[in-house]
Parts: structure tokens; sequence; C-alpha cells
């Protein structure tokens, strides 16, 4: 198991300024990895730039969300699950493209950087139609299973669902509906990670987060897991019930946590517990926007790592896994 860190929702913006982050964040304590956000086919070279600011050693986990979102904004009938043929078709053309990017970052490092990228089952974003279709998704999931990842492993990252009576933030498929898809792939090595915060967004209740997580782990197909945080007050990063990836509520340098969090690292542990060898554990932290200092950043980022590192190691999972 690599214990990762989702470093890019603090990442300042200007590349004097990411490096000095990035620079800062290589040097973490039991950090294995870090997880990118691939945007466009400029990633695979960034993506490399990153790299050598950190430890030889150090793998990738790349998430596709970065780029969903742009691409259904200008075309509302994009996704891997759109009813729709030609939405559906842009979509698996940017796997093509994500698959060719990690080919490049591993070719430039010489070695098999990327452990993982992240699908999600769009469109969605809100109540706009058209809706996500688990029949599409299972086609297109058919279809990026075979384009040749160099080793890195597919997983489909869970987001919330609609809830009747409220706007869903990202609005994907059911957790359900992506366990069927990716059980009628057998064989294709596909596996499902789960967010925390993106659970409790469709949940609305922190101590049902875990029962995500023990529904993805009894399927056998839960292979990742990001501690994340949400909450239903208003905050320094945003509205109450956003996509803002909040810090712990008792991180532990509490000059880092965010007293609005409903992630705390009781609820943390009650999820990663049913979490049997999993490819990676990621913590992912957002930060106020007008914050811009790297150093300040980083260190937000390192105190949060650290407390999820805590709670991984209180319930012996990095000693379960078969890296560690």
């Amino acid at each position: 198991m690599k214990t990762i860190v989702a470093g890019y929702t603090c990442a300042p913006a200007g590349p004097g300024a990411e490096a000095a982050y990035y620079r800062r964040l290589a040097t973490t304590p039991h950090a294995e990895g870090v997880a990118l956000a691939w945007r466009n086919t400029s990633t695979a070279a960034r993506t490399g730039d990153i790299l050598d600011l950190l430890p030889p050693d150090w793998t990738v986990a790349l998430t596709a969300i970065a780029a969903t979102y742009p691409a259904w904004l200008a075309d509302r009938t994009f996704g891997l699950a759109s009813p729709d043929p030609d939405g559906r078709a842009a979509a698996t053309a940017m796997a093509r493209e994500i698959a060719e990017g990690v080919r490049r970052i591993n070719d430039r490092a010489g070695r098999a950087a990327v452990l993982a990228v992240e699908f999600q089952s769009a469109p969605g974003y809100g109540n706009h139609p058209p809706r996500p279709d688990p029949g599409a998704f299972r086609r297109s999931l058919t279809e990026i299973a075979d384009l040749g990842w160099d080793g890195a492993a597919l997983l489909v990252e869970h987001c919330d669902t609609p809830v009747p009576g409220r706007v869903p933030v990202k609005g994907f498929l059911a957790l359900d509906q992506e366990i069927d898809a990716v059980a009628s792939l057998a064989g294709s090595g596909i596996g499902l990670s789960l967010n925390w915060g993106r659970s409790l967004l469709e949940l609305r209740d922190p101590d049902r987060v875990a029962d995500h997580a023990a529904q993805a782990a009894a399927s056998g197909l839960l292979r990742a897991f990001t501690l994340s945080g949400n909450g239903d007050g208003a905050s320094a990063h945003g509205a109450a019930w956003d996509d803002t990836h909040l810090p712990f509520a008792d991180a532990l340098d509490d000059r880092y946590a965010e007293p609005t969090s409903l992630l705390t690292t009781a609820r943390a542990e009650r999820s990663l517990a049913h979490l049997c060898d999993p490819l990676f554990v990621a913590v992912k932290t957002g930060w106020p926007a007008e914050r811009t200092d790297p150093a300040e950043r980083a260190a937000a980022v390192r105190a949060n790592f650290a407390t999820g590192v805590a709670v991984i190691d209180r319930i012996g999972l990095r000693r379960n896994g078969t890296d560690d």
C-alpha cells in the first residue's frame, strides 16, 4: 500500500511558487507519492517537471476530474457514462490521451511512475440532462481497459449521486451502479476508489460514510481511499456542502485544522477499517484561496497528511498491505 499526498488541490499558481511548494512536499515523512490532476495534453510534461522535484521512488496517482468538468461544460453530453454516443466517444478519446500521457510520464521517469488513474462516471454536475447511464459506462470501461496503461491501475472514483430534493455537486452514478458496472468486467483489473468528502456530499451524515466503505469493500473491488473533508457550514474555504477538500477538524497540528469540517480522525478510522490491502490511501487538503504562501500551503498539506498517516498506523493498515 502506498501513502499518497494529494497535493494538487493546494498547489499555488505560478511555476516558481508551485516548484517551491512541491519541494516542501518532497520532504513529507512517510509519503510515497503524490496525486495530480490530469487537465490536458500538457499534463504529462508538467507531471514530469513535478516528479523532478520529488524523491526518485515516489509514485503518481492521476485523476481525470479536472479535465472532465471543463469538457462537460463545453459539451453537456460529455462523459464515460453518457447515453449520447458522441459525448461518450469524446470521453473515451480523452481516456486515450491520458493513456498516452501515462506512457510519456513513465518514459521520461525511466520507470513505472504512474500508480493509478481515477475516472469518474460523468455527465452530471447538478440536475442537467443527460443523466449518466450505467450501460454506457460499462461500454466505456470495456473500451478504455484495453488502451494500454503501462502498468497503471484504472479506478472508478465514486462522487456524489443525485438525491431527491437536492441539487448534487457532481451528480454522477450511484455507488451500486458503479459497483455493478465494474463487477461486470471480470478480469479487467478495474477497481473502485472512494473519497470521504465526496461520499459525505451525497449522504450528508458523517457517520454513514463508513457504510460506503463497507459496501465497496464487500464487492471486493475497493482499491483506494482518499481522506478529504467536507462540512455543513460556510468557512474560509468556501460554502457549506461544497467540494472544497476541507482539512481534518482535529488535525494533529491545530493551526492547520478546520473546525467546520466533519472529517475527524475517528470517522476516518471507521472508514479505513474496511480496507484490505488497498493500492493506496491518499490525504487531500484544500486551503483558503486568498492565502497563497507556498510554505503555508505545504505546511497545511503536510500536517493533514501526518494526521491521516497516524490513523492508518493506528489501525495497522500499512502493515496489512503487500508493500510494507
